[in-house]
C-alpha cells in the first residue's frame, strides 16, 4: 500500500470518528423538557374554577404531562397534536374546604428519553365564603341593620378561561366584546345603581329596597378590556342566596400573556 493511499484511508477514518463524536455530542446537549407559565390563575375564591396553563417544550418529543396535587396525580396527558410542544391546560373547581388556602399544583413533563422537568403553580384562595342565608335586616334593638364595612374583591380573566372571583356575588364572566367585559347575571338579580346610591345607602333594608326597585339586567358591559382604567361611578347590585350586595368597581388593568389577554378588575363591596 503506497503512502498516499495510507494517508487517504487515515483521513477517511479520522473523519468517520469525528462524525461519531459529533453525533454523540449532539445527543448529549439535547435539552431537557421546559415548562413555562402561560397565564395561569393566581388567586380565586370559593366557587371559582381555576386554570393552570403551561407551555411545555420537549425537543426529544413529549411522552406525557402530569398534574400533581396533594401527593396524587390528578391528570395525565399522553396524546399531543405537536409532540415537541404543547399549550397545556388544566382546570380545578374550588370548593369551600379550600377557603384561605394556598393551593400548589406541580406540572411534570416527561420526554421520550424519560427525562423530566417540573414546575409549581400556586393559587391563593380567599378566606371568605359567601353567605348561604341572608343576614338580619334589623339589629337586636329593632333598628335597621347597617351594611358591612367595605371589603375588597378581585376579578380576573385570562384568555378564554372563565373569570374568577365573581361567583360569590352571583356573577359570571366567560366572554368579552371587542372593547368590554361581559359580566353576566348568574343568580337572582343584577342591577345598575348610581354613585350617589353607593354613598347614601348605609343599611340593609335601604339596599334591599334599592335593588328590588331597580330594573333587572342580563349583563353589565362597562369594564374596559382594551386599556387600564379607573372608575368612579360603576356601581352594580346583585342578589345571591337572598343576600343583597352593592359593588363598586374601581379599576381594571389589562396585560398580555401567551395564553391571551389578562384583565384584572378590583373594587369594594358591602352587604
Amino acid at each position: 500500500m503506497n503512502a498516499n493511499l495510507k494517508k487517504f484511508l487515515s483521513f477517511l477514518l479520522m473523519a468517520f470518528l469525528l462524525g461519531l463524536v459529533s453525533c454523540k455530542k449532539d445527543e448529549e446537549v439535547e435539552p431537557n423538557p421546559t415548562i413555562a407559565d402561560n397565564g395561569s390563575t393566581t388567586s380565586a375564591g370559593v366557587g371559582d374554577t381555576i386554570s393552570i396553563n403551561a407551555l411545555v417544550v420537549a425537543k426529544a418529543k413529549l411522552k406525557s404531562i402530569e398534574v400533581r396535587f396533594d401527593n396524587r396525580t390528578l391528570t395525565t396527558k399522553t396524546r399531543f397534536t405537536n409532540d415537541e410542544s404543547d399549550n397545556f391546560t388544566f382546570t380545578f373547581f374550588v370548593d369551600s374546604t379550600r377557603a384561605g388556602q394556598t393551593l400548589r399544583f406541580t406540572v411534570v413533563a416527561i420526554d421520550r428519553k424519560d427525562r423530566s422537568a417540573n414546575k409549581d403553580f400556586s393559587v391563593t384562595i380567599r378566606s371568605r365564603v359567601a353567605p348561604t342565608t341572608p343576614p338580619a335586616d334589623t339589629t337586636s334593638t329593632g333598628t335597621p341593620a347597617p351594611l358591612s364595612s367595605p371589603q375588597s374583591f378581585t376579578w380576573e380573566r385570562v384568555g378564554s378561561s372563565a373569570g374568577t372571583g365573581l361567583s360569590e356575588f352571583g356573577l359570571a364572566w366567560t366572554s368579552n366584546t371587542s372593547t368590554a367585559a361581559i359580566i353576566r347575571k348568574d343568580a337572582q338579580k343584577l342591577v345598575k345603581l348610581s354613585a350617589s346610591q353607593y354613598n347614601s345607602i348605609t343599611t340593609r333594608p335601604a339596599l334591599k329596597a334599592a335593588i328590588d326597585a331597580a330594573a333587572d339586567i342580563p349583563d353589565f358591559r362597562d369594564i374596559s378590556v382594551q386599556s387600564n382604567r379607573t372608575y368612579s361611578d360603576l356601581i352594580i347590585g346583585t342578589i345571591k342566596n337572598n343576600v343583597y350586595y352593592i359593588i363598586k368597581i374601581e379599576e381594571s388593568t389589562v396585560s398580555s400573556s401567551s395564553a391571551g389577554t389578562r384583565v384584572t378588575v378590583k373594587g369594594v363591596y358591602r352587604n
